[in-house]
């Protein structure tokens, strides 16, 4: 924010994009198997994956320089502590 006030991402970005890339790897891995009678090792990481969505983020950043809305009616805000130092809270429902 112009403030200085950080914002939170509003969702599990990192989280569901590894669950989606190890879907993939998992298929591949099924169909690779299917072809050649062996099997494979498929790994995921959560920061390889964050990092690897870097890119897509600069480019919207890029494009629309201006910061997301918080609407105040969302559970997932950031609050600013008595130590001056931010909390991200997201509750699961």
């Amino acid at each position: 924010m112009p403030d200085g006030t950080p914002i939170t991402a509003g969702l599990y970005a990192a989280d569901t994009a590894t669950r989606m890339v190890l879907s993939y790897g998992i298929m591949c891995a099924l169909w690779s198997r299917e072809k050649t009678g062996l099997g494979q090792k498929v790994e995921g990481s959560l920061l390889q994956t964050w990092l690897a969505l870097q890119l897509n983020v600069l480019q919207r950043a890029d494009d629309d320089p201006a910061p997301v809305e918080e609407s105040e009616e969302r559970l997932y805000l950031m609050y600013r502590c008595s130590d001056d130092k931010w909390i991200n809270i997201c509750p699961n429902n």
